[in-house]
């Protein structure tokens, strides 16, 4: 079906919505503003890197797409246009100005579809939309750059569901990318404190569809020469550090650098091509000698789920 995009934008400018239910557009006087609060799927502890770990920090923009929906066809009706909602205290997304955008004035549902993060200067009204995670992850906020995530209301939203108790819409956020964990240990701790630590041979740009959250490889993205990606620290020693790389297959050869306190560089190499799969966390637990890398483990679980959460924790407590 074909969507009629609503002109929505100079409604938001002015506080209210100045047309008729028809078009998705409501005057505000007596009717329902859609509130919108956000989550992050995964278990409520701290995560690696304490960034981001079941909420947004505050100020970071969202793109947002509101939808009513045809029950009866079970499908998109109309859009209303997209706005840039900004993350608050306590989960809660702000629209431009606090003027918030309201359910239909009859009965028809809506849905609801988020991205994080968004280049708003850049807007498109492309449904797919090229992504890049950062090369250099070491700052909290190049890392969060690269943490690509979506959301979805499950089910169509009607204004009845909206009470005084319950005022909101939540959106559950989800990692569409994978997360990859380095843990050193060492006997000699000087040999590893504040060793530096990049992912080699690894692709860094992926297609996402903004209505679905559905990802397309980029195939023509070049690894020659390699691409790298340098890791953020979990801890003050730098013995353990995390990165987020897109969903896609490392081919063989070498693919995590240690660079040692001595200036040493030493390579793990894959021998076999490495899937790394959405929304999972791969955690490489390596024991560095002078000699070389050995000990060597790899644990995968759901990214955010305990047994991620501990793994990665292990090296900062």
């Amino acid at each position: 079906m074909k969507k009629i995009h609503i002109l929505f934008a100079a409604a938001i400018a002015l506080g209210l919505s100045a047309c008729s239910s028809d078009d998705g557009q409501v005057e505000s006087g007596g009717l329902t503003p859609i509130n919108l609060k956000s989550r992050i799927a995964g278990d409520d502890t701290r995560a690696a890197l304490g960034i981001q770990h079941t909420s947004f920090d505050t100020g970071e923009n969202i793109f947002v797409q509101i939808s009513i929906f045809d029950v009866a066809n079970n499908a998109i009706e109309q859009d209303y246009a997209p706005i840039n909602f900004t993350s608050a205290a306590d989960g809660v997304l702000t629209p431009p100005a606090n003027s918030y955008p309201y359910f239909p004035g009859d009965d028809r549902p809506i849905v609801v579809r988020a991205l994080y993060p968004y280049n708003w200067a850049s807007q498109s009204t492309d449904i797919e939309e090229n992504f890049e995670v950062q090369a250099n992850q070491t700052e909290r906020t190049y890392y969060k750059r690269s943490d690509l995530m979506f959301a979805q209301t499950p089910d169509p939203v009607y204004k009845t569901s909206i009470t005084d108790q319950n005022p909101y819409v939540t959106l559950t956020f989800k990692h569409l990318l994978s997360k990859i964990n380095v843990n050193l240990t060492s006997a000699n701790q000087t040999l590893i404190a504040n060793a530096r630590v990049k992912l080699l041979n690894v692709k860094r740009k992926v297609s996402v569809n903004k209505e679905t959250g559905a990802l397309t490889a980029i195939e023509s993205v070049s690894l020659n020469p390699a691409e790298e990606i340098q890791l953020a620290s979990n801890s003050v020693n730098l013995t353990s550090s995390s990165a987020i790389i897109v969903p896609q297959t490392v081919p063989v050869g070498k693919f995590i650098e240690i660079k040692l306190s001595n200036n040493d560089i030493m390579t793990y190499k894959l021998f076999d091509p490495k899937e790394f799969e959405a929304g999972k966390s791969y955690t490489y637990n390596i024991t560095v000698t002078e000699s070389g890398l050995s000990g060597i483990s790899t644990v995968v679980t759901e990214w955010g789920s305990p047994i991620d959460i501990a793994t990665t924790m292990s090296a900062t407590q």
